[in-house]
């Protein structure tokens, strides 16, 4: 199927060159009459377009492929002066359309058409040309100076989030585009510029060969030389410079738009009517003048007619503009106000409540609010970030003793808790049948649980049950999510925040570091990464020095948050050891870590054949369940290329396994094998390859 865009952009492309092709072969080529007259109202017709798209376009840069049409005219106009040139000289006949223009404009007298093609030559020449070359020269250097500050604040916007980095793409290439526009305009308006001297030059030869070959050749008197000759070359230049003077105003208005962004006839129609007393003044001049002795009445009566009708309109324009101003405030005010509203940032951690706990939550003598900022100061003062406040709301739409749990209003958790009573969780020793109860799961852990009555609380311990208060379930649950989501919280302008807060101890290295090594986007991604593995990111100056070195080279996040965990080895370890210094770890069988080390290096998505990974994560699971047997956290080792893919595998179905690469650990940890991960039939497909 052929696609329609790309077959028309094609067929411009060879538009164009048929044209420059057919240009140069008129510069070579003799042509007809008939061929000639064809070639000089295309060159007219040509130049008003020019002309109309100029004044109708609403920045200079959406006429960007100017400077370029105002070469290829400027080589069409010289095409058709050789081509017009050599059927005067030849044949004494440059068509119907020169000889049509000669005798209109020369009337009979040779000197009239001399005074007007030189009239046009200078209008060209000195008013349009060079006030249009000068204004180039100055927007084109003025355009170079103010780069380096619109390019800084570009970046300055992207790296404080103000825009993204596609929007920051946009702007730099617009900033690129209009410097190249202007300083292709300033070289093309040299082009037109050398087009009238050499119209000039053209109409001296053109006069001089004619009489040469009139008299010398033809036998022609000196009279009919010069009148026959010059008629044709003064028909030959104005129809040639009439163009051009088009065109030159159409480059003169291109460059002067630069400080409007609507079309031309509305920025004027609106600037002119914004002030009817100056038209009045004007109205009273012309009246004055109909006293003055000589002066022809009609045409000032008219142009009095005309300016009562623009006094007419431009009151009327104020006034409307007046009665929308008024409107337009009020409804400037409530858009404000309901700008205002949809400003309001949702909650960063909200808790929303069933109506029927408010009296338990929002009671003053709950302690869960103080519960969580003491949790919160905790989490913030251990990982070195910043943790919103918790916002609590009654939501009438919820079921009741139910509850939600939002990041940025989106729902994160839910769970039910009942007040007027207390959650028997069963551990794993405890049979269910053996206590009367409301049978539940526990909400932030899932395990089997019973909402049973206060008396029941010393029975349900000693069958092995843990008791939790309802607030105290809520508040386990708070803390769980906030610890999942820890880098939701990380938004950039937190990110901002948290590296300025080090400003004055280590000014150095954050010069250094943004924006040229990395930008703030590009910090906040880093430190993300380490957060959704609750990696402390308080010690920040041993961070920004691993970003300054490994950024450099590599900008990817991932794997400078990778670089970062490695050179941070001992805050992310040393939580997990025993008293006596031991780190019990699980490891994976050689055959199958050889594996996921091949499929990485291939660049494979997955680094374990989607049959196994089932039987790999039930691995997991089971020496799991003998870590938390004897309350030792579950820590998984790998080698270090695969531990960022071996934890995205499993942090969905065990999200509290901790895998730690070996370039982690620092050199003198003790390391004790707590199980090996193995998939019996991985080996016997290895041993069959």
């Amino acid at each position: 199927m052929i696609d329609k865009n790309k077959f028309k952009f094609e067929f411009y492309n060879l538009a164009l060159v048929i044209g420059v092709i057919g240009i140069l072969l008129v510069l070579f080529t003799p042509v007809p009459t008939w061929l000639l007259d064809f070639l000089l109202l295309t060159n007219f017709t040509v130049a008003l377009i020019i002309l109309l798209l100029a004044l109708d376009t609403e920045k200079p840069l959406s006429f960007s492929t100017f400077p370029s049409l105002l070469l290829i005219t400027t080589l069409f106009r010289l095409a058709l002066n050789i081509s017009s040139t050599r059927l005067i000289l030849d044949h004494a006949d440059a068509g119907k359309v020169i000889a049509a223009v000669g005798n209109y404009m020369v009337a009979g007298n040779l000197v009239v058409g001399f005074v007007v093609f030189f009239i046009l030559i200078i209008v060209q020449y000195i008013v349009i040309t060079n006030g249009a070359q000068r204004v180039a020269e100055v927007a084109a250097r003025f355009t170079l100076d103010s780069l380096p500050g619109k390019q800084m604040s570009i970046d300055a916007d992207l790296n404080m989030g103000l825009i993204d980095s596609d929007e920051a793409k946009l702007r730099r290439h617009k900033l690129e585009q209009e410097s190249n526009f202007y300083g292709a305009m300033d070289g093309a308006s040299k082009f037109v510029k050398g087009d009238a001297i050499a119209g000039v030059v053209i109409i001296i030869i053109n006069i001089i060969g004619g009489l040469s070959i009139g008299m010398l050749q033809k036998g022609m008197g000196w009279s009919e030389a010069l009148q026959h000759y010059s008629l044709l070359t003064i028909g030959d230049g104005i129809v040639t410079q009439i163009p051009s003077l088009v065109i030159s105003v159409a480059a003169g208005i291109i460059i002067t738009r630069a400080a409007t962004d609507t079309k031309l006839g509305q920025a004027l129609g609106n600037q002119f009517f914004a002030y009817p007393q100056t038209i009045v003044v004007v109205g009273v001049a012309l009246t004055l003048m109909l006293f003055l002795p000589g002066l022809p009445v009609l045409p000032i009566l008219i142009l009095l007619l005309i300016l009562a009708g623009a006094v007419w309109y431009s009151i009327k324009n104020k006034k409307k503009q007046a009665n929308s101003s008024d409107g337009g405030n009020e409804d400037k005010q409530e858009s404000l106000e309901q700008k205002d509203l949809n400003s309001l940032k949702p909650a960063p951690f909200e808790l929303k409540i069933s109506p029927n706990l408010e009296p338990f939550i929002l009671d003053e003598a709950s302690s869960l609010i103080q519960r969580y900022a003491t949790l919160q100061k905790q989490l913030s003062l251990d990982l070195g970030v910043f943790l919103p406040k918790l916002s609590i709301n009654v939501d009438k739409r919820l079921t009741e003793n139910h509850y939600q749990i939002l990041i940025y209003s989106a729902v994160v958790a839910r769970g039910s808790v009942n007040f007027l009573k207390v959650l028997a969780i069963n551990s794993g020793n405890a049979s269910m049948s053996s206590i009367q109860g409301d049978e539940t799961k526990e909400p932030t852990y899932g395990l089997p649980a019973l909402w049973i009555e206060e008396t029941q609380k010393q029975q349900a311990r000693t069958l092995g049950f843990t008791i939790v208060e309802p607030e105290t379930v809520i508040v386990t649950h708070l803390s769980e999510i906030v610890k999942r989501y820890l880098s939701e919280f990380l938004t950039r302008a937190e990110t901002e925040k948290l590296i300025q807060l080090h400003r004055d101890s280590m000014g150095t290295l954050l010069d250094e570091l943004i924006p040229s090594v990395l930008t703030y986007s590009d910090i906040q991604r880093v430190l993300q990464l380490l957060l959704k593995e609750q990696v402390s990111i308080k010690n920040m100056e041993k961070i920004l020095e691993v970003l300054i070195d490994i950024g450099r080279i590599n900008k990817v996040p991932e794997d400078l948050a990778e670089k970062v965990r490695e050179r941070l080895g001992s805050i992310i370890y040393e939580k997990f050891l025993s008293p006596d210094g031991n780190l019990q770890v699980m490891t994976i069988a050689p055959e199958i870590e050889s594996h996921m080390l091949a499929m990485v290096r291939v660049n494979n998505e997955s680094i374990l054949p989607p049959q196994y990974i089932d039987k790999f994560l039930r691995g997991i699971v089971q020496e799991t369940e003998k870590q938390l047997a004897n309350n030792v956290q579950p820590i998984l080792l790998c080698s270090p290329s695969i531990r960022r893919p071996l934890r995205a595998m499993i942090s969905r179905a065990i999200p509290h396994v901790e895998v730690l690469s070996i370039a982690e650990l620092g050199q003198y940890v003790q390391v004790s094998s707590a199980g090996i991960i193995s998939i019996p039939e991985f080996h016997s497909m290895e041993m069959s390859a």
